[in-house]
């Protein structure tokens, strides 16, 4: 398996994207674990994420939990550490064993997954685009605004976050969707990246780079270079983790 992670800052004045990524995880050489997190109003959930969420997942896989709460307690606790009023940040985490996979995602990072001719969205982006989004956090009493998740003044753009305590009351949740896929064909590639790569970038357009690419990390260095140099050109912090099975 070869597998890449690649990050710019963009055109931002700091850099609030951090990243995990543990090959042979647990000792066990058929194990991977990874994910991209994006802070939003500082670094330190973010890094926190990072630093903490491949140690608890995996402590609480050899007590015997199942994968999927594993994933959502581990969300659960790192969203709860510390005293964050209104610094928080996307979390979107995988685990591989053997030729399975599984995504937890919390916010509007997102995974794809291809093969020599499709392309699937994994995971769901969680924003009040998505209508079912804009229903619970409608319900829960948050005002949307320009595309944005309100408690009076200070809104969030994506509706689910790790910390972020300010904004619990009006349905901002911790909580992940998780995903399962069988990793099938010695050509199957995952992309996982935060949403500065897919506001500048669609499914497809990254798709094609890796199909394309030699490498995990000639892909992963293209699709930066084309956020970062396009006509659009990066304005958010870009972190991406390219996975080929070949």
């Amino acid at each position: 398996m070869d597998i890449y992670v690649a990050f710019a800052q963009g055109n931002r004045s700091h850099m609030e994207d951090t990243y995990c990524l543990e090959l042979n995880f647990g000792g066990n050489k058929d194990w991977v674990f990874g994910g991209v997190f994006d802070g939003h109003m500082g670094s330190e959930v973010a890094e926190l994420a990072a630093e903490r969420m491949p140690g608890m997942f995996l402590e609480k896989i050899k007590s015997g939990e199942g994968t999927e709460k594993s994933f959502e307690d581990s969300y659960e606790e790192i969203s709860g550490m510390g005293n964050f009023f209104n610094v928080g940040c996307t979390a979107l985490s995988f685990f591989i064993k053997k030729n399975e996979i599984w995504v937890a995602n919390a916010g509007d990072s997102r995974m794809i997954s291809l093969n020599r001719r499709n392309t699937e969205q994994i995971t769901t982006d969680h924003r009040v685009d998505n209508n079912r989004e804009l229903s619970r956090v409608k319900r829960a009493g948050a005002k949307v605004k320009a595309g944005y998740v309100c408690r009076g003044d200070p809104g969030l753009m994506p509706t689910r976050s790790l910390g972020d305590h300010y904004f619990k009351e009006v349905g901002i949740i911790a909580r992940p969707d998780i995903f399962f896929r069988k990793i099938r064909g010695a050509k199957a590639a995952f992309v996982a990246a935060t949403d500065g790569v897919w506001d500048e970038m669609e499914n497809e357009a990254v798709a094609s780079v890796v199909r394309e690419s030699e490498s995990s990390r000639e892909a992963a260095g293209v699709i930066l270079s084309i956020c970062l140099t396009g006509s659009m050109m990066a304005v958010d912090n870009l972190t991406v983790i390219v996975i080929r099975n070949y």
